[in-house]
């Protein structure tokens, strides 16, 4: 398990190695994002202290359930721990854990809980068919009124969060389907953008929205498991990432394409599954920062720690 210290600046990235001292502070006031390596679906948990936010959670695209996955979460987060969830769009294999933590995981959530989702018809049936056991959350259906979606949510973890949602005019694109939520966190002054699945078109059109939020992004969460249908040139050109991740999997349309690889430009990537490495080629993916400016061997940056570790959700498949 090799772990990066990355130094990010708006002039780019270097890596660098700060002494132990400032590795115990920086750990010790950082918030944490694990990107979980879950095969064919993504589950990303956000955390501080002892305050969590689980974005999407879930794992194959048939299953309407997976308390599997949905156990296996739960046991990471403490009692009265979950601050929310967001559920960028309603696809099985981002949204099939969920139901439990309204039904057997109930315990993990806050007084106060929230579950954002994006507000379309079909969030509308996923919610009354399979959520409506959730009687500790309250639902926040974002739409595409910069009023709502630019509200800010959980101060409990120590950062601003915002959640947007646009929509693409193409007809070609089948924008409803397609209409995600997308998360942006502040923290100090590290900046994170979580996309859902959207085509390039939606992405597009967020971007001036973005832009009345932040002025930079430190972190990409690549679009649609990295497939060349999402990932906008005009965002990465508005916003180009310092570091981009992306749950990948075996699976044709899971997988890092080359052109989003371009579209990239220097940033560091990391994907959950990795074809370029012949042994242990899946991992999960941590990156914490503390987000604050500091100066390490003459150069000023905001750091973060990006490491990739063996796969913690098992027995989940097999770990290659």
């Amino acid at each position: 398990m090799s772990r990066t210290f990355w130094l990010v600046s708006q002039g780019g990235k270097r890596t660098v190695k700060p002494l132990t001292p400032v590795r115990q502070q920086f750990r010790a006031d950082a918030i944490e994002v694990t990107m979980f390596s879950v095969g064919e679906g993504e589950a990303i948990l956000i955390s501080r202290n002892s305050t969590f936010l689980l974005v999407d959670g879930g794992s194959g695209p048939q299953d309407q359930t997976n308390d599997e996955l949905a156990a296996l979460l739960a046991a990471r987060i403490p009692v009265g721990g979950l601050r929310g969830i967001v559920a960028s769009h309603p696809h099985q294999d981002h949204t099939n854990a969920h139901r439990a933590f309204g039904d057997t995981f109930s315990n993990r959530a806050t007084a106060n809980a929230e579950y954002f989702d994006n507000a379309i018809d079909r969030s509308n049936r996923w919610f009354t068919d399979r959520l409506a056991s959730m009687p500790g959350f309250t639902r926040q259906k974002i739409d595409n009124t910069p009023a709502t979606d630019n509200a800010a949510w959980m101060p409990e973890l120590g950062a601003t969060v915002h959640q947007l949602r646009s929509k693409t005019s193409a007809k070609k694109e089948r924008p409803k389907n397609y209409w995600s939520v997308f998360t942006v966190l502040i923290f100090n002054q590290a900046v994170f953008l979580f996309t859902g699945d959207a085509p390039k078109g939606y992405e597009a059109s967020l971007v001036s929205r973005l832009q009345q939020l932040v002025n930079h992004v430190d972190v990409l969460k690549v679009t649609h498991h990295g497939s060349s249908s999402g990932t906008s040139p005009d965002l990465v050109q508005a916003f180009p990432p310092a570091i981009a991740f992306a749950s990948t999997d075996e699976h044709h349309t899971h997988r890092l394409e080359g052109d989003v690889r371009n579209r990239l430009g220097d940033a560091a990537i990391y994907t959950t599954h990795d074809p370029l490495r012949p042994v242990h080629k899946e991992r999960d993916i941590i990156i914490r920062t503390d987000g604050k400016q500091r100066m390490i061997d003459g150069h000023q940056g905001v750091m973060f720690e990006v490491w990739r570790r063996k796969p913690a959700l098992r027995p989940l498949g097999s770990v290659n």
